[in-house]
């Protein structure tokens, strides 16, 4: 159960106009697997998932499962795009329980915190490997080098490996901002 009441459910999106005022506001749910209509939704382990309501603010669509950006003067509240590379700060990920793109101006819920789902950029992530941010919103593997770009964009660990670019990765993660 959730520890507040969430202003909508995990999967969906508001317009733009519906309750602006929520912007910002964080949500907290329990970890359960998506319910795709066959049954009573399941909670798979006693760890929380932490979201905030953002509205997109990219100019385009955002996917689910992407790691976002913060939209330049609206940190905590807009999203301006996905990740093109290395060395972005993430600010989480698009709701991976959303079964559409998020249009232009819609809000959605970003998740910043706990266990969530994230596109791999290759095959390269084994499970306990630090995650870092790579082009087109997807997650690569951190190789501990020492090289700065790869700190600055650190954002969780994964808890699966992956085998090719766009495997869905199961991950535990903590963007702070």
């Amino acid at each position: 159960m959730s520890r507040f009441n969430n202003p909508f459910e995990r999967g969906t999106t508001r317009s733009a106009t519906d309750r602006p005022h929520l912007l910002g506001q964080r949500c907290y749910f329990d970890n359960v697997v998506a319910n795709t209509g066959n049954g009573p939704t399941k909670v798979t382990d006693g760890r929380e998932v932490e979201a905030i309501v953002v509205k997109n603010d990219s100019g385009g669509t955002l996917a689910a499962k992407k790691a976002v950006t913060w939209k330049a003067g609206y940190t905590g509240t807009r999203v301006g795009g996905v990740t093109s590379g290395a060395s972005q700060r993430v600010a989480g990920i698009v709701d991976p329980f959303l079964t559409s793109t998020v249009a232009d101006g819609e809000q959605f819920l970003l998740i910043v915190k706990g266990p969530t789902t994230v596109l791999a950029n290759d095959g390269s992530i084994t499970a306990g490997t630090g995650l870092v941010s790579q082009a087109a919103g997807r997650a690569g593997g951190y190789a501990a080098n020492g090289d700065s770009d790869d700190a600055l964009s650190y954002f969780g660990t994964a808890d699966a490996a992956s085998s090719a670019q766009d495997d869905d990765v199961a991950a535990t993660i903590d963007c702070r901002y």
